[in-house]
């Protein structure tokens, strides 16, 4: 299994040193928009589905299923790191729940 992830880690790993690559996985669908053929990446940031706040992104987690971003702290009940494992978000549960 992958792993709850925060806002800014789609799980892109740097391949000299195997750590997560910063700045992969954020905005509106978690990750850096191409400007064009020169390369130049453009940063986008996602908000918390939760309080719609654009800040504390060090503090967000993605649903591994719809990537929509939430703060750990909204969250209810909040969580206090991110978990081990994938990590579904409260709508993603109650939608797979009704296709059961």
């Amino acid at each position: 299994m992958g792993g709850g992830r925060r806002n800014g880690d789609d799980g892109a790993r740097d391949a000299e040193s195997g750590r997560s690559k910063e700045g992969a996985g954020r905005g509106e669908e978690n990750g850096a928009k191409d400007s064009g053929p020169g390369g130049k990446k453009e940063e986008v940031y996602q908000n918390c589905r939760i309080c719609l706040g654009m800040r504390d992104f060090d503090e967000m987690i993605l649903c591994d299923t719809c990537d929509r971003g939430f703060h750990l702290y909204c969250l209810n009940p909040p969580l206090e790191s991110v978990p081990v494992g994938d990590w579904i978000c409260p709508r993603c549960i109650r939608r797979e729940g009704k296709k059961q």
